[in-house]
């Protein structure tokens, strides 16, 4: 969840959009305000006072060039894509990344576009945090998955569990399966040759 909607700022927000669409203030992972339009997504860009991005949107200035999309928009969209590398970092990483390991923190490189995967305690249990990167420095992660040449990893699906939550993120190694789930106190990568998450074997986890 690298965005939230923050309703309770919208009432500082008196332009409409350019489309007609209405403006919605979200806050993003390291607490900064932005205002988006709710239709095509335009948005202001980040400022560290809900009122400064209200200004900025009310008087129709700093608003970026491209939509806006967050994660929760569409989030199998969000993730659609060929991973070119998968870089974990030391912190609470143990395992081996190849076969199954626990981590609490990588980014997910893709062709055209960077997404970090952190684990995240959140109204007394675990969840997955995404969001996206502009960039990153590859020294500060230790360890590097990345296919050879010829294979591929795909993003295939999303686990869910019953009450709605997000446990687990599916990719597709060529024939194999690279999942990521949400563990009790860490997230937990496990490379398999059979699809997990049909057997509910995700569930050991949470």
């Amino acid at each position: 969840m690298d965005y939230n909607h923050c309703d309770i700022y919208n009432h500082l927000l008196t332009r409409k959009c350019s489309c007609g669409g209405d403006p919605e203030m979200i806050v993003d992972f390291v607490a900064d305000f932005e205002v988006r339009c709710s239709k095509c997504h335009l948005s202001t860009h980040a400022y560290i006072k809900p009122e400064d991005a209200a200004k900025h949107w009310n008087d129709g200035d700093d608003i970026m060039d491209n939509p806006l999309h967050i994660f929760w928009d569409d989030p199998e969209g969000y993730l659609q894509g060929e991973v070119v590398s998968i870089h974990i970092s030391d912190d609470g990483f143990t395992g081996n990344c190849h076969e199954s390991c626990t981590f609490d923190e990588a980014i997910f490189k893709y062709n055209d576009k960077t997404y970090f995967f952190e684990f995240e305690e959140y109204d007394g249990s675990g969840t997955l945090n995404i969001g996206k990167l502009s960039s990153f420095d590859s020294q500060s992660y230790g360890q590097l998955i990345k296919p050879a040449d010829g294979d591929t990893i795909r993003f295939d699906k999303i686990i869910y569990s019953g009450n709605g939550d997000i446990k687990g993120i599916a990719f597709r190694w060529n024939d194999a399966w690279l999942f990521v789930f949400v563990g009790e106190h860490e997230l937990i990568l496990t490379h398999s040759l059979i699809d997990l998450s049909n057997i509910g074997f995700f569930y050991l986890f949470v």
